[in-house]
């Protein structure tokens, strides 16, 4: 019942991994397919079939905070740093911007995440751990402004009860694993 985000994505990859799938769209029951989204799906397919260097690219949630960044760990904190620079990809028109995390709505390498997984520790609270750790294996990231989704902030109190350990019990686990000793700072 209570297995974590971390143990439960790591189940399904494996799962598909074994199957011989190459790709998968991680996202979240919160988060609508629009038009743009299922349109643009073959694009993101084929920009990380053309670029093997690259082993995520994330999508945009309509108005919903970025969390596109580059990322360094610092002075006992992560630090996430802007990047504006936007770049068109040739070969499938998509608008793409290099980055080191990136929100939890993305088309992944199976093969990348298979390697580096979630930290099963961490059942919530497990997003800039996973990207600190997926940059640390030399994986990198980039994020598309066009391939969007909308988000629906819908949190039934049984399921924030759960949610909200984050901040609490699995923060405390996050930052003894990295030696924190403030969340991320922003620059």
């Amino acid at each position: 019942f209570d297995c974590g985000v971390s143990y439960a994505r790591n189940y399904l990859i494996q799962a598909a991994f074994k199957k011989g799938i190459r790709y998968c769209l991680l996202t979240a029951d919160s988060i609508e397919f629009i038009p743009e989204t299922v349109a643009n799906l073959a694009k993101a397919i084929n920009f990380l079939q053309n670029n093997p260097g690259i082993g995520i690219l994330g999508f945009d949630l309509k108005d919903r905070t970025p969390w596109e960044y580059f990322m360094d760990l610092k002075d006992n904190h992560f630090l996430l740093k802007k990047n504006d620079a936007i770049e068109i990809d040739p070969a499938t028109g998509l608008r793409i911007k290099r980055c080191d995390i990136c929100r939890q709505f993305f088309l992944a390498r199976i093969e990348t995440i298979v390697k580096v997984k979630w930290d099963e520790d961490l059942k919530t609270g497990e997003h800039e751990d996973f990207f600190w750790r997926y940059k640390q294996a030399g994986y990198k990231v980039c994020w598309t402004p066009d391939i969007i989704g909308n988000y629906i902030n819908y949190k039934p109190a049984g399921y924030v009860k759960y949610r909200n350990r984050q901040y609490s019990e699995f923060r405390e686990i996050l930052f003894r694993k990295h030696n924190l000793n403030n969340w991320v700072e922003y620059c």
